[in-house]
Formats: structure tokens, C-alpha cells, sequence
């Protein structure tokens, strides 16, 4: 018996985390973003991340940021998919906050992220879906997905949350 739930729990093990994942390393990220990101103040610069998973193969697109009184409130960084058929049907928006004292409204519905960090769903209909996460940093992310007639998940997201890597690392 004890063997039978021993299978059962590795099939479903492989089955959940079947999810096919492309990366973009941060060393693959552009030059250009990495020239933008090199003139942001230094205390931005180690608080910024990116992901470097997705669930499918997708390139940089765009790279901008808000300033405040020479300070800088927030960055963001837009991402497309690589396959033609994906690009005109699928945006990824990632918004990185480092404002304190933003109204954060919190959502009813969460997820955990990697290290227990929890995520409030910001939204999840069929066309868009979006998480959003405050990190160690006191660094407020939200990640936002976009899409015309294909399917996107929360799952999708979860998979780029947890793939976020330290831009300092490379800079």
C-alpha cells in the first residue's frame, strides 16, 4: 500500500510541475537596459529585479521610469513573446514601486511565492491577470499579464515572481 501512495504522490509531483519554462538570463537582458538601469541612483539599482523564467519564450521590449522630485518612485519593464503568433496576443508589465506609503489595497485572494512571500491577486479574469508582492526590500512589485484570446494563469505569474533575480548582480 505504502508503495502504491509513493507512486502516486511522484506522478503527481511530475505532473504539477510539468509547467514548461523559458529563461532570459540577466546577462541575455540588453545592453541598452542595462545602460538605462546603470543610471538610476545606486539604491534603486540594488532593489531592482527582473524575472528570468517566463512561460514561454518572450524578449525585452521596454524599459521606463517615474520620478518625483528627482527621486524615482517606480520602474517598469514591458516583455513580449517571441513567437510571431504569441506577440500581437500577449503583454507582460512588470512595475517595481520603491515610494513608501503607497495605498497597497490588499486583496482578499492570495497565493504564496517562493520563501512564503505572499501575493495578493489583484486581478484574475480571463484576459488579465495580476500580482502584486512586497518583498524583504520594502520594495512593491506587480506583475501584470495582459492577453487576447490566449490562456493565461495566475501559475504564469508565479512562475516569473519567483524567478526574480537582482539586477545588481550583473552590474
Amino acid at each position: 500500500m505504502n508503495k502504491i501512495m509513493i507512486i502516486i504522490f511522484c506522478f503527481m509531483m511530475v505532473a504539477c510541475s510539468n509547467q514548461k519554462t523559458f529563461e532570459l538570463p540577466l546577462d541575455e537582458y540588453p545592453q541598452t537596459f542595462l545602460q538605462e538601469v546603470s543610471k538610476l541612483p545606486k539604491e534603486y539599482q540594488e532593489k531592482m529585479k527582473v524575472p528570468t523564467e517566463f512561460p514561454f519564450e518572450v524578449e525585452f521590449l521596454n524599459f521606463s521610469k517615474d520620478e518625483v522630485k528627482e527621486q524615482v518612485i517606480l520602474t517598469a519593464v514591458d516583455f513580449e513573446p517571441v513567437d510571431a503568433e504569441l506577440s500581437d496576443k500577449i503583454n507582460i508589465h512588470l512595475t517595481t514601486s520603491y515610494a513608501e506609503g503607497l495605498d497597497k489595497t490588499k486583496s482578499n485572494q492570495t497565493t504564496v511565492l517562493d520563501g512564503g512571500v505572499q501575493a495578493y491577486i489583484k486581478k484574475d479574469e480571463d484576459d488579465v491577470k495580476i500580482i502584486e508582492w512586497t518583498d524583504n526590500d520594502n520594495v512593491t512589485h506587480t506583475l501584470a499579464m495582459k492577453s487576447k484570446g490566449e490562456k493565461i494563469t495566475i501559475s504564469q505569474l508565479v512562475i516569473m515572481a519567483n524567478s526574480m533575480k537582482e539586477i545588481s548582480l550583473i552590474s
